[in-house]
C-alpha cells in the first residue's frame, strides 16, 4: 500500500460526521436557551466519548450543547499537512436541557453516556442559563483554532504534582496541580460554576509554574 495517502480514512470521515452534527445540536441548543422552556444542568461523560453521549441525548430528545474548541490536526501519518478539527474545550463535560422538571430530570440521570450531574450537598444544581449564553459567549473567541499553536517541547517536562498553568480552553488562565499523567494528557481539578471538575488537558496546552 502507498504510503502518499492524502484523503480521509473511514474513521476520520465517521468524526468528522458526528463533528458536524455536534456543531448542529450546539447552534440549535444556543437558539433556545434563553427562551425560558428548559431547566439547565451540567453533565459529565466519559473523556472522549462526549460526541458520543450528546447523539445519544439528542435521540431521548435532550438538547445539548457541548463546548467545542478547533484544534489544527495532521489528516494521518503520512502526511505532513494538517486539517481544522473540532475537540470538546473541557473534558467530559457538557450543558444539558431538559424539560418536565423533575421528570425530565430523572430521565437524565438514568441515560447510560452520562456518569454524573454537577450537584451541591446530593441535588442536581440547576444553572442560569443566561449564565451559560454568557460563558459560551465569553470563551467564543479561545473556540476557534488558531494558525500557530503553542506545544511543549516534551511530556517529560512534567510530573505529577507540578503546578501547572492552563494555556487554552475554557480554563484558560487558571492554575492546578497534575495529579496523573497519562499519554499525552495531564489530570487535574478545576473549579466550573461554584464546583470541582475533574479535567483532563493536553499537556501541549499546559505550562510549568516555576
Amino acid at each position: 500500500m502507498s504510503k502518499n495517502q492524502d484523503g480521509p480514512t473511514p474513521a476520520q470521515i465517521r468524526r468528522n460526521n458526528l463533528e458536524d452534527q455536534s456543531k448542529r445540536l450546539n447552534k440549535f441548543a444556543e437558539s433556545v436557551m434563553l427562551d425560558g422552556g428548559l431547566d439547565w444542568y451540567v453533565g459529565f461523560s466519559l473523556s472522549g466519548d462526549e460526541l458520543k453521549a450528546q447523539k445519544a441525548l439528542c435521540i431521548n430528545s435532550l438538547v445539548t450543547y457541548v463546548p467545542l474548541i478547533g484544534r489544527y490536526r495532521r489528516l494521518n501519518r503520512f502526511v505532513r499537512r494538517k486539517q481544522r478539527a473540532i475537540y470538546p474545550a473541557v473534558a467530559g463535560l457538557m450543558f444539558i436541557g431538559v424539560v418536565n422538571g423533575l421528570d425530565g430530570l430523572n430521565q437524565l440521570m438514568r441515560s447510560d453516556c452520562i456518569y454524573g450531574i454537577l450537584s451541591r450537598n446530593g441535588e442536581p444544581i440547576s444553572l442560569d442559563p443566561k449564565r451559560i449564553h454568557k460563558f459560551i459567549n465569553d470563551n467564543r473567541a479561545e473556540f476557534i483554532a488558531k494558525k500557530i499553536e503553542r506545544h511543549m517541547n516534551s511530556n517529560m517536562e512534567f510530573k505529577i504534582g507540578d503546578t501547572v498553568e492552563i494555556l487554552d480552553g475554557s480554563f484558560q488562565g487558571q492554575v492546578a496541580p497534575v495529579s496523573e499523567i497519562v499519554g499525552g494528557k495531564a489530570k487535574m481539578e478545576v473549579s466550573i460554576f461554584g464546583g470541582v471538575h475533574n479535567a483532563t488537558v493536553s499537556l501541549d496546552k499546559l505550562a510549568k509554574i516555576a
